[in-house]
């Protein structure tokens, strides 16, 4: 029996529920490592000022010397082109004329009341679209050190060129006989150091945080009760990495103290197929410094509905709404030229631990 058929017509509903499903919108990578703040530019290409000064040291000198003057380190200029996105909504506006999901079989509401509802629905729908496309992309530079930009018309990337990143390959990959990941933390460590940043978190998809829980030398140093080289005890995220669930803290000559977090979340990628946004066998150590990162907006040009001329507009977002009143249709779209930029592009490694094809 079709289900339409079990709905008595005859009934008087007082009231409806609509269940609109929608993924929850991401926000881990850009809520915990982009607190550099936004910057916006007039132009579509966004520009800054790289000043790599040294860690200069003041000089003893005699009391009747003076000391010669430090160099000033040339700045560099880099420059992106943001990338263009958008998300688009059609709204038929002959439709109105029927109830909308959620309304009474009574119900008073006009057409023009159910259009504002649905406009600002679409308005919002197509505005976490936006974020989710920047929450990729901030994810992309910190896991992979590269933005890749695939879409209607375009097919690029944008490359950070990330010194500290790392693939390990044959017996030196994690899991393998000999192999002790706590020595290869306290190498990458150490090296973070040696650029004046510490170390304080780990970031790492389920299948490395296996890795740890077999690891039969961290075991048996969890297991003596005279030495706290730290606790493996998953619990309850806090508010700061959102859906990052906390792990474990490792403690260890050399290493120092990092508390680590395993991370799941997923999004659909060019091909509509599920991604990871941290990929397996992916670890990130992290500094304080690795935090600060920025999200830089390029100008977008759109022509105003007056005068009919071309302007440059600065923001998040860029709403626009089209009316056509032959095809009866009102169309919504939000446009943004976001791009994930780092601040201290050395202050964190990314490093896949093991290739997924030598298991």
């Amino acid at each position: 029996m079709p289900f339409d058929n079990l709905i008595n017509r005859y009934e008087t509903r007082t009231m409806l529920d609509a269940v609109v499903y929608q993924e929850p919108k991401p926000s881990m990578f850009r809520s915990t490592f982009f607190l550099g703040g936004d910057i916006y530019f007039s132009t579509q290409k966004a520009e800054w000022d790289e000043v790599r000064e040294g860690a200069s040291m003041a000089r003893y000198v005699n009391n009747r010397l003076e000391v010669e003057a430090t160099e000033r380190e040339p700045f560099i200029t880099r420059e992106i082109e943001t990338p263009r996105f958008q998300e688009k909504r059609v709204l038929d506006l002959a439709s109105l004329i029927h109830r909308s999901a959620g309304e009474t079989i009574y119900s008073q509401t006009t057409p023009a009341d159910r259009a504002r509802a649905t406009l600002e629905r679409d308005l919002v729908f197509c505005m976490d679209a936006v974020d989710r496309r920047i929450e990729q992309q901030c994810a992309q530079m910190l896991v992979g050190g590269r933005v890749n930009i695939i879409g209607k018309g375009v097919d690029t990337y944008v490359d950070y060129n990330l010194p500290l990143q790392m693939t390990l390959s044959g017996s030196s990959q994690w899991g393998e006989p000999g192999v002790r990941p706590f020595e290869s933390l306290t190498y990458w460590s150490q090296i973070l150091r040696e650029r004046n940043y510490n170390p304080n978190m780990l970031l790492m998809d389920l299948k490395t945080a296996q890795l740890f829980l077999d690891d039969e030398d961290y075991k048996r140093m969890l297991d003596n009760q005279r030495m706290e080289m730290g606790r493996i005890a998953p619990a309850q995220i806090t508010d700061m990495f959102e859906t990052a669930q906390y792990f474990a803290t490792f403690i260890w000559p050399g290493l120092g103290h990092l508390d680590a977090y395993t991370y799941s979340g997923t999004y659909k990628n060019e091909a509509n197929e599920k991604t990871q946004y941290l990929d397996d066998y992916r670890l990130l150590m992290l500094s304080n410094e690795a935090r600060q990162n920025r999200i830089l907006y390029g100008a977008e040009t759109i022509v105003d509905e007056v005068t009919e001329n071309p302007v440059w507009i600065e923001g998040r977002y860029i709403p626009e709404m089209f009316i056509d009143r032959r095809a009866k249709t009102h169309t919504t779209m939000v446009t943004s030229r976001a791009m994930a930029a780092p601040q201290f592009y050395d202050s964190w490694w990314t490093i896949k631990v093991r290739s997924e094809d030598d298991i």
